[in-house]
């Protein structure tokens, strides 16, 4: 075989290659941007959920939350991020103190960081749902 076919053959395996994982990448972007369209909150009060130490995780793929929710007296105690995948999203790290200081979790997406802002929100919702309701 000819030093130009296998030239040609090269190039047109790397177009191949690199098309292909353009696709993929595209299609892994639409599918992180419609699972954050598809965030939902429930609204649930930390007071409602006994008192304890709870987790919770969102995946949205190129952001994920693993967070720590600590419940006193009904109240948020405080709100750990144990683990935090943003890309560009680390100005959303003020987020769980903000909620603890509010003692809410509907709280203001921080600009430039809305993405991340859901994730955590979510995770923090998901550990407080995780928790077994208060005692009456």
């Amino acid at each position: 075989m000819s030093r130009r076919r296998w030239l040609t053959g090269g190039i047109l395996g790397v177009a191949l290659l690199a098309g292909g994982a353009g696709l993929y990448m595209l299609f892994r972007l639409r599918a992180y941007e419609q699972k954050i369209a598809d965030t939902r909150f429930s609204g649930i009060d930390p007071g409602a959920v006994r008192d304890g130490v709870y987790q919770g995780e969102y995946d949205a793929d190129f952001i994920a939350a693993k967070a720590e929710v600590t419940v006193r007296e009904g109240k948020l105690a405080a709100i750990r991020l144990l683990e935090y995948r943003h890309g560009r999203g680390e100005a959303a790290l003020p987020l769980p103190e903000e909620m603890v200081r509010r003692q809410r979790l509907d709280v203001d997406a921080i600009t430039g960081a809305t993405n991340s802002s859901i994730v955590i929100r979510k995770a923090v919702e998901l550990a407080l749902e995780s928790a077994p309701p208060r005692d009456p």
